[in-house]
């Protein structure tokens, strides 16, 4: 079997030891009570946010104009033109409501050398089989860097017939894989995260993205690594992978913007085993959405919403951030973050490693 980069095996023990993916974003999901130096998250509560156009990414319920989101405790209550709903209310007037963006894939820690990419030697099965059983022993969801590059061909086959695939196995990038090697990927369950930010901009290529979707492969999307992408505007990345597609196909509508927004929410939510908790506004989903307020200059005036929030949508549009029940964001403001000493601290922590390794 041949080598495979020093990227390749990143387990991701999101929270607690040895739960699974669904496990670990089972009630409640996720958003612990504390954040990094000791600040509080907002309590969760009861509120609704009303007269909204509400972009459900939910098949049956659709997009509703003028239309309210009741949640209580974490919980959407109900969704719909004629919901009273209970709580605080907020004025959703104006405003575009839809699930929050999920990323599948991000090196976080790389925030520390945005926009600096630097790259990695390979490693032997003798390291990475180990940590593969340890971590299947353990229950825990793994992730692969395979296919990274157009030229990194035939190392998804050596990976299903070692029997390394399968729904605990998300492969990311997979930009080379051949037909018969989207047929094995199928075949075995693994999920595809797929950032166009990060491939395009270090000249890996272009996604396979309407290729996996159309062999029914579950395909979500990611920034990836902000060393490469600088931004993480998952929005902007949705707009690569849209462009993408259309270009490949030499057509303007291969992959339209709803498409794109559905593979930013429902889809992503889908390839990490959660579209059963968050990636759609239902009721008994977890009240994960955002609101975005077109009432500025580099959006007004909102025609077709969905393209409109793809085309225009920055980060200074979204006016409110809910996760998990908990509203981090209001009226464009971060709720639970000190920004300053955030910011002070990262440029501290990079400086620490600039010293330890002699770096200037």
């Amino acid at each position: 079997m041949c080598e495979i980069c020093r990227r390749t095996f990143i387990r991701r023990a999101f929270a607690f030891g040895a739960a699974s993916a669904s496990a670990l974003l089972s009630t409640p999901l996720r958003a612990q009570a504390q954040v990094g130096g000791g600040s509080q998250l907002p309590a969760r509560g009861e509120f609704t946010i009303a007269n909204a156009y509400v972009m459900t990414m939910d098949g049956a319920l659709g997009d509703i104009a003028a239309g309210s989101v009741h949640v209580r405790n974490g919980e959407i209550i109900a969704v719909g033109s004629d919901v009273s709903g209970g709580g605080e209310r907020i004025d959703g007037t104006d405003m575009i409501v839809m699930p929050g963006l999920v990323d599948t894939h991000w090196h976080m820690w790389n925030t520390l050398f945005r926009s600096f990419a630097g790259g990695a030697g390979p490693i032997k099965p003798e390291i990475y089989q180990p940590e593969f059983d340890n971590a299947r022993k353990l229950g825990l969801p793994i992730t692969v860097h395979v296919a990274s590059a157009r030229k990194a061909v035939n190392q998804i086959e050596p990976l299903y017939r070692a029997k390394l695939m399968g729904k605990d196995v998300q492969l990311i990038h997979t930009l080379s894989a051949s037909p018969a090697e989207l047929d094995m990927i199928k075949e075995s369950g693994s999920p595809v995260s797929v950032s166009p930010g990060s491939e395009l901009r270090i000249g890996y290529g272009y996604p396979q993205i309407s290729e996996m979707l159309a062999k029914g492969i579950a395909v979500g999307i990611s920034v990836d690594t902000s060393a490469l992408t600088g931004s993480s505007s998952l929005f902007g990345v949705l707009k690569l992978a849209r462009d993408s597609e259309n270009a490949k196909a030499e057509i303007e509508f291969k992959m339209t913007a709803r498409d794109a927004l559905e593979l930013g929410t429902i889809g992503s939510a889908r390839s990490m085993g959660v579209d059963d908790k968050i990636g759609s506004l239902k009721p008994g989903k977890r009240a994960d959405l955002i609101a975005i307020n077109p009432n500025t200059l580099s959006m007004a005036v909102v025609t077709d919403p969905a393209h409109l929030v793809l085309e225009a949508t920055g980060p200074e549009n979204v006016d409110t951030v809910v996760v998990d029940g908990r509203i981090l964001k209001r009226g464009g403001k971060l709720l639970a973050l000190d920004i300053p000493k955030v910011i002070a601290e990262a440029r501290a922590a990079l400086a620490g490693v600039r010293e330890r390794k002699k770096w200037r």
